[in-house]
């Protein structure tokens, strides 16, 4: 495979997975967080407080998705920039 190839399908990839995640941490956020236990132990003053963020491992999941996705991209755009940035070299001089 040639380098440009390789490089369009990195970002087709990229653009996969970060839109792939996107849509699933969109779906699982919107399904509410069901437990089949209660928040407090016996015999303890501790309570599970109702107003905290409690994440199921779906969602969990799609952001570790999307968060890959947003890596991969930000690996090809540096590549890319970096790659258009290359300082020609010169003949060296008889000094060197």
């Amino acid at each position: 495979m040639t380098s440009r190839l390789q490089m369009r399908l990195i970002l087709i990839f990229g653009v996969i997975l970060t839109v792939a995640g996107l849509a699933l941490l969109v779906v699982t956020l919107s399904q509410p967080v069901i437990f089949g236990w209660f928040g407090s132990t016996p015999l303890s003053p501790n309570v599970f407080a109702p107003g905290l963020n409690v994440y199921s491992t779906p969602q969990v999941m799609s952001a570790a998705v999307l968060i890959i996705g947003l890596l991969v991209l930000t690996f090809w755009t540096g590549f890319r920039v970096g790659s258009h940035r290359r300082v020609a070299t010169g003949p060296r001089s008889p000094i060197d």
